[in-house]
């Protein structure tokens, strides 16, 4: 029984030496009384970085190191995998043949979505792994991967450069925004905008931006993204913090609409919560309710520039997109709009106030 190792980017062979990009065994198991004996090695293949196969030479390849003199010895898995039509000397890459000698496709790319206007080289459909074959492998003849076991978002996010972005928020009561102080037992709207790289999966782009009641004190620290610390700055029953405490969520938050700009998907989501007042109930004090919109992409690079793959790092992970209502937020890349913030009186309306509203 011959076995055929999957392709890696390191192998190792028998003596524990490293063998090139591209090197495959073909080992050799004898079945002896149901058991299976020691594998010997029939056969080694090692290949220059775009698949150009190296025979025995007699000095670092031998036949005694079981190189082959011409590469013909039946096994049709050649260069990281692909199967090498012996007639044209062309690699089956799946969706399309690959070229060794010319280090390029002998078809156009079939995918148009592997075309990233962040990086040109994608747009040359004939290219083999963005001229990178040490780093990146292309096990389908679609779209480069760094491993092609594993999903291929990590180079993605190399690709895209492009950090997630939030705005267009709104908060509405009664289909209108918000303008004056709202009262316990009135329900409000938080509708909000994000742009992240594209993404198909429904269950992902829901998790991907989260609302969240905030500290304004400036001093407090954040973790995660999340605040930690005391609420504070309270002033003459005027109480300016973030008050989270005062409101319930009405469910989790709902997308919108969905839509694709140019290789971003933008989505427009909402969340509704309701005025249920402070637990000391106050009577008549005005309060407010600060919160944070976090958008997280998972595609993106850890910078929060648009257009850089570069690692950035400060106070807060460069990743997620965040705006705040806190006035004067100190985190740097941080999109704060007071102005959005809520203020509430601490009781019900009045009859009076119901026939205004």
């Amino acid at each position: 029984m011959t076995l055929k190792p999957e392709n890696r980017q390191i192998e190792f062979n028998s003596n524990g030496q490293k063998l090139r990009k591209g090197a495959i065994q073909i080992v050799e198991i004898s079945a002896e009384r149901g058991r299976l004996s020691a594998g010997n090695v029939v056969s080694r293949r090692d290949f220059l970085p775009f698949g150009e196969e190296l025979y025995a030479d007699g000095v670092h390849w031998t036949v005694a190191g079981k190189y082959l003199l011409t590469g013909q010895d039946g096994v049709r898995q050649r260069f990281t995998g692909y199967q090498k039509d012996t007639e044209t000397s062309l690699d089956f890459a799946e969706a399309r043949m690959y070229a060794n000698t010319y280090g390029r496709f002998t078809a156009v790319d079939p995918l148009l979505a592997s075309g990233k206007s962040a990086n040109p080289q994608t747009f040359n459909r004939y290219i083999y792994v963005l001229n990178n074959p040490l780093l990146l492998t292309d096990p389908d003849g679609l779209q480069v991967t760094s491993n092609p076991d594993e999903d291929s978002i990590k180079l993605e996010t190399q690709l895209s450069r492009k950090a997630p972005w939030v705005g267009n928020v709104r908060v509405i009561h009664n289909g209108r925004e918000v303008k004056n102080d709202l009262y316990v037992g009135d329900q409000f709207t938080i509708e909000w905008k994000f742009r992240i790289n594209k993404l198909d999966d429904p269950k992902r782009i829901q998790r991907a931006s989260t609302v969240s009641g905030v500290d304004r004190d400036r001093s407090t620290g954040f973790s995660n993204g999340k605040p930690i610390g005391t609420e504070t700055e309270i002033t003459k029953g005027n109480d300016s913090f973030s008050d989270a405490e005062g409101i319930k969520r009405l469910g989790d938050a709902k997308i919108v609409t969905v839509g694709a700009r140019a290789d971003e998907t933008e989505v427009t989501m909402s969340q509704t919560f309701e005025i249920i007042g402070r637990k000391d109930g106050t009577p008549g004090a005005s309060n407010q309710i600060n919160f944070q919109i976090t958008v997280v992409d998972p595609r993106a690079p850890l910078t929060p520039n648009r257009n850089s793959t570069k690692m950035e790092k400060g106070p807060l992970p460069a990743n997620p997109a965040i705006f705040t209502t806190r006035t004067n937020d100190p985190r740097r890349d941080v999109t704060s709009d007071p102005s959005k913030a809520i203020s509430y009186r601490n009781r019900k309306r009045s009859k009076e106030e119901e026939e205004e509203e």
